[in-house]
């Protein structure tokens, strides 16, 4: 007879890889979640082997402590995971925004898969779960058998949570990117390690100079609290420039639109992040920089003169939303509750310092940036088509030359036909507005849908197409 610890192990094992199985029976926008439902299956029939294994070899302080340690792994990191494949079904998801985003993650990241899935807390955020699962097996399974069920060690796993009542909210997933960009930080981190000894005493030296009467021991917790407020702030500020490269002023609207629901614009949030006013400020000069914003005038620029006339109208509008979001980080709120405490401000003076470096960083990192030229080329035609409430899914310069357009200029589009004609709703008939927005919302998934449909197809047509030649 087998163990206690043994037959609840085995049990857990076998219940948990059966639910793994059944989950991957379900419905799916791309192929990764099925695959982490059967690596969850695979997973639970090793340790199913090992478990049997350990019964054989018979009761021991050793065995018993192994057995009760599997049991804890798999409800404790093997489990979880299961909530990550059921939230990440078409039902649950932006169906037809998962594969583009999963391609633009992989573009950045190219050893590395996504999940898209819901969660029930109102923000978006980014795990690795490849390390958490296969970590703890380093004492129980070998690097053979652990790169049978995870394949190459180089290859890593990401899950993307957004708010599940927002499944629908296209123009709120530019967010994605954000979350997309939080691995690639690590990047500059470790470069960064090269001269972490530099920022250590800086920041250290700047502490004494606050507090040239606390005890070496208060310095040092401060010390230690400012490297905390540093990592985080830079962690976030790198994530937003990483997105303005891919999503150009959607990254903008859509940061603001986030910030506008937190409890203050100005303070460091709990978990350190810093002040939402703070990082609206670096985003608009971010962009400034890339040359999407005029940064005399705030207003858009490579906005073309000759456009339809619902098109030209929306600009002054935009222009008028860019001014007054101009007037908000103009305010300095933010930068007078960094000064409060030693330690963050200290911390944030080391982060300005960082802020040419984060920037060279990022335009190095994104390969296929989005610019203003083609901003400006694709948005306004795209735009004129949201207006005839059709799907902004692409240019039509002749009618034998269709061309599908870009993610980033598909989601602006619709932004600036939302801060344009969608700002307020009419007191006398709110639900006008509710429905104008889901309809908004449908044309955008419908046009990423079919922009990527237009693009396999030519890229399958041109194949067929010059297979013979190159035959010949």
């Amino acid at each position: 007879m087998s163990s206690p610890a043994a037959t609840l192990a085995y049990l857990k094992a076998a219940q948990i890889g059966e639910q793994g199985a059944r989950l991957r029976l379900l419905s799916f926008p791309s192929t990764t979640p099925a695959s982490l439902a059967r690596l969850v299956s695979q997973v639970c029939e090793k340790l199913q082997d090992k478990i049997l294994a350990l019964a054989r070899r018979g009761s021991s302080p050793d065995v018993e402590r192994l057995l009760v340690f599997i049991s804890i792994y798999l409800v404790d990191q093997v489990a979880p995971v299961l909530r990550f494949i059921e939230g990440a079904t078409s039902e649950n998801t932006p169906a037809n925004l998962v594969l583009p985003l999963e391609k633009i993650g992989q573009a950045l990241l190219p050893d590395s898969k996504f999940i898209v899935r819901r969660q029930w807390r109102y923000n978006y955020r980014v795990v690795e779960l490849r390390e958490t699962l296969e970590s703890a097996l380093q004492g129980l399974l070998s690097s053979k058998e652990r790169e049978a069920i995870f394949g190459p060690p180089s290859e890593r796993l990401f899950a993307i949570s957004f708010p599940s009542f927002e499944r629908d909210s296209a123009l709120l997933h530019v967010n994605f990117a954000h979350e997309i960009g939080h691995p690639i930080e690590e990047r500059f981190l470790k470069e960064e390690a090269d001269r972490a000894s530099l920022v250590d005493v800086e920041i250290r030296r700047d502490i004494e100079q606050e507090l040239p009467r606390a005890s070496s021991v208060d310095r040092a917790l401060k010390v230690g609290e400012a490297k905390s407020y540093r990592r985080v702030a830079i962690q976030e500020i790198i994530s937003d420039t990483l997105s303005a490269h891919v999503f150009g002023p959607s990254c903008l609207f859509a940061l603001y639109e986030v910030g506008a629901l937190s409890r203050s614009m100005d303070v460091v949030s709990r978990d350190l992040h810093p002040p939402w006013r703070y990082r609206l400020r670096q985003m608009l000069s971010v962009l400034e920089e890339l040359g999407f914003i005029d940064k005399e005038q705030s207003t858009l620029k490579s906005w073309p003169q000759e456009v339809p006339t619902n098109v030209l109208q929306a600009k002054p509008k935009i222009d008028v939303w860019l001014q007054d979001l101009r007037a908000v980080v103009s305010q300095q709120t933010d930068l007078i509750e960094i000064e409060k405490e030693v330690q963050v401000r200290c911390a944030y003076r080391s982060v300005q310092k960082a802020i040419p470096s984060i920037r060279g960083f990022a335009s190095r990192n994104v390969t296929t940036p989005y610019t203003p030229r083609l901003f400006g080329e694709e948005v306004p035609g795209l735009l004129d088509r949201i207006y005839m409430q059709l799907p902004p899914n692409q240019i039509e310069y002749t009618h034998r030359r269709v061309c599908p357009v870009r993610l980033a200029s598909i989601l602006a589009s619709g932004w600036i036909y939302k801060i344009a004609e969608l700002t307020s709703f009419n007191k006398e008939n709110p639900e006008e507005y509710v429905t104008r927005m889901r309809g908004l919302n449908r044309l955008i998934l419908k046009a990423i849908e079919l922009s990527a449909v237009k693009a396999d197809y030519d890229l399958a047509f041109a194949r067929v197409k010059n297979g013979p030649s190159e035959q010949r």
